[in-house]
């Protein structure tokens, strides 16, 4: 598509000095020079802006300039193998990774453990587990009513958890991690687990992530509802840390 036809320089100057700007808008800003504007070649203008990196949906229908970066963190070899090992004994499971090293840049005082969170569909978590049992050291089962977790989380261990179908993932080198989205809500539900990161760290996690990286406010919302922490996680975001109001 031509630069001409989408007007970057028209954009910016229309709706810069704007904190968000709506569907609507833009529409009516292409119609003013393009009368018969169909709704398809529209969206696909939305599209091809997203991809060029110039806006980013905040809400639905609700457009910003980009301005941050997406979160890519670095997956280790560590993460890599042992994501390749249950992937080839589990080819049809889904599963997921990440590691908590990810956030410690994010906070003032360095954890001496990190935890390595390996997602698995709940019908495989005990094989899962069993497996790893037998080739590594510190693997765990994470559950709320598990009497384990102050000494799980007091070494560099591997907790196997569900995998829910609703959690926001992207690949990274052709392995599955959960998006910053979901890590972020993880963090503040699962205060039990997470316990390393919370007090005055959570707050510090939110405000460097929010200021540093682009959040879609949307996915986030979606997967705190779909954990039943929706309104605890906005009330959070409002009240206790330190972060640009306009993105909620």
């Amino acid at each position: 598509m031509k630069k001409d036809r989408m007007r970057l320089d028209e954009i910016r100057n229309r709706f810069g000095n704007q904190d968000s700007f709506t569907a609507q808008q833009l529409y009516s800003f292409y119609s003013e020079q393009e009368a018969d504007l169909n709704v398809g070649t529209f969206r696909w203008r939305v599209h091809h802006l997203k991809e060029l990196g110039i806006i980013r949906n905040l809400k639905r229908g609700i457009y910003v300039f980009e301005s941050n970066k997406n979160f890519e963190p670095i997956v280790s070899r560590t993460l890599t193998k042992l994501y390749n090992l249950i992937r080839r004994q589990y080819p049809y499971t889904d599963i997921s990774i990440w590691d908590t090293v990810w956030l410690h840049n994010f906070m003032i005082h360095q954890p001496a453990y990190s935890l390595i969170v390996v997602e698995v569909e709940k019908e495989a978590i005990n094989a899962v587990f069993e497996m790893l049992r037998e080739k590594m050291r510190n693997v765990y089962i994470y559950s709320k009513k598990n009497n384990d977790i102050d000494y799980m989380i007091s070494s560099n261990s591997i907790i196997i958890k569900p995998y829910l179908k609703e959690s926001p993932v992207s690949k990274n080198k052709k392995i599955v991690v959960p998006k910053i989205e979901k890590i972020l809500v993880d963090l503040y539900f699962e205060e039990s687990l997470f316990i390393t990161y919370h007090g005055q760290e959570i707050y510090n996690i939110f405000e460097n992530i929010f200021s540093k990286y682009t959040i879609n406010i949307t996915t986030l919302y979606r997967y705190a509802r779909y954990r039943t922490i929706k309104e605890n996680l906005r009330w959070f975001l409002l009240n206790q840390v330190q972060i640009d109001k306009k993105y909620l």
